[in-house]
């Protein structure tokens, strides 16, 4: 039997797995993917990681096919990561990192934008299967995109299309929030992790605002804070994630008219807050979506653990 290394490599952690050819996942682990602002030494624990997991399992490298990975601002044509701003050695450079793990590994690696190996992974084995035409949406600490059309992904001219989180919006409130791109008020400004905990840190400091938020020092709100006072019941709590759906409507509306997808699929950890941004996200969605377009695509969500959708698209790079 075959193998291939699928790893998904966030903001914050790198999931590392073992793939069979028939898309089963053997083991994976995780590690902390910011630890270091050195790509060297990142790659070089990476490695570790790689060799205890095969020796686990008893794994020989020469059954490995090779390495994918999906990752933040991964170009697919030069196997390089470019100015991966939530990465803390990844910034402001081009790191040629596929070079960097496969000289490291003495395996094959391919790589490409994470949201890019979600899709990968949707299309194969989750909700997208047998569609040619979709969009995956990755909500996480960052709003990822992948595209596909007509089979297959879009990469344009320099291998970075599809960066869709990076698309504007206007600001709700009518003050601009600055992206890590250097862009101001991309969409994840405000519908990533990222921004609902931004979001939650304003209205904490806000001297009219009355939110439980205001128990929790600013600093300290992370999107899973607001979730939870959400849950709980504060009403500004739950404006947040009913104004990131709205804003996210309006995108996909405009996403829709633009790549007439037969589906939006939303994968990553804020979908597990989907109660509180869906109903938004609908009624917006359908108030700036014509039928004219005549056809409405499907909003769904993620089948797969989410996990396994990353590692899943990130080791077909190398099995297909």
């Amino acid at each position: 039997m075959k193998y291939a290394i699928g790893i998904d490599l966030g903001a914050t952690t790198a999931k590392t797995g073992i793939i069979t050819d028939t898309g089963k996942i053997v083991d994976y682990n995780l590690i902390a993917s910011n630890t270091t602002d050195n790509e060297y030494l990142f790659v070089s624990t990476l490695t570790e990681t790689i060799t205890t997991i095969l020796n686990k399992n008893n794994i020989d490298r020469g059954s490995i096919v090779g390495i994918g990975v999906g990752i933040p601002k991964g170009n697919f044509f030069g196997g390089t990561v470019e100015y991966a701003q939530n990465l803390t050695w990844g910034r402001d450079k081009v790191i040629p990192f596929a070079n960097l793990l496969s000289r490291s590994t003495g395996i094959k690696c391919l790589l490409t934008n994470d949201a890019n190996a979600a899709a990968l992974g949707e299309m194969q084995f989750g909700v997208a299967r047998g569609m040619s035409n979709f969009i995956e949406i990755t909500l996480g600490t960052g709003v990822g995109a992948g595209v596909v059309v007509d089979g297959r992904l879009i990469y344009g001219a320099n291998g970075m299309a599809g960066e869709l989180g990076h698309c504007t919006v206007r600001p709700p409130d009518g003050k601009s929030r600055i992206c890590t791109c250097g862009r101001r008020d991309c969409l994840e400004t405000y519908c990533s992790a990222t921004g609902v905990a931004f979001s939650g840190r304003l209205q904490a400091l806000n001297t009219h605002s009355q939110t439980t938020l205001k128990h929790y020092k600013p600093e300290d709100i992370t999107a899973k804070i607001v979730y939870e006072e959400a849950l709980k019941g504060d009403s500004v709590s739950r404006e947040i994630y009913r104004e990131a759906g709205r804003l996210l409507g309006e995108a996909f509306a405009e996403f829709a008219v633009i790549f007439s997808p037969e589906a939006i699929v939303i994968f990553g950890g804020m979908a597990k807050a989907k109660d509180l941004f869906l109903p938004s996200l609908i009624d917006s969605f359908g108030q700036n979506f014509t039928e004219a377009y005549r056809l409405v695509p499907k909003i769904l969500f993620s089948s797969l653990p989410e996990a396994d959708a990353a590692i899943l698209g990130a080791g077909s790079l190398v099995l297909i």
